[in-house]
């Protein structure tokens, strides 16, 4: 397992072998890791089930969960151009995008898509509030 990790989190190499030859390379020790965690987070829930019971809690409520993230998978600029164009084609939802920004890490971890959502509608509010041609406007019906 350690030899596993220390390969998952060595710097690889930029430019000399293909993203895809890397990622391909590195999808057989991630699959090992994940199985490795999984099956760690599997004893830690029986042994806090095991201790719930003595303790009156049901075993519903005792569970742990590993995380399995051990590799970046960071959208590459080309994806979220695709992913971008898509929306504009109307080919998919804004909220798949966001989704898909929320996977490939653009986006901060705790980010909910609503949020995401409110924080572009305020934007759009503000740039209207600043917009030379409506102070324009409105200074001309304040005159």
């Amino acid at each position: 397992m350690a030899v596993v990790g220390a390969r998952l989190l060595e710097e690889q190499r930029p430019g000399v072998e293909s993203s895809e030859t890397v990622r391909l390379r590195s999808s057989g020790d991630s699959a090992t890791l994940s199985d490795i965690a999984g099956n760690v987070g599997a004893g830690l829930t029986d042994v806090l089930q095991n201790i719930g019971f003595w303790q009156g809690v049901s075993s519903e409520k005792c569970s742990v969960a590993v995380n399995k993230d051990f590799v970046s998978t960071r959208l590459s600029p080309q994806d979220i151009t695709a992913l971008l164009q898509a929306v504009q084609a109307g080919k998919i939802s804004e909220e798949t995008f966001l989704w898909n920004l929320l996977q490939g890490e653009v986006l901060p971890p705790k980010t909910s898509i609503e949020d995401e959502q409110e924080a572009i509608a305020e934007d759009k509010l503000v740039a209207q509030r600043n917009s030379p041609n409506l102070k324009t406007v409105a200074g001309q019906f304040l005159a």
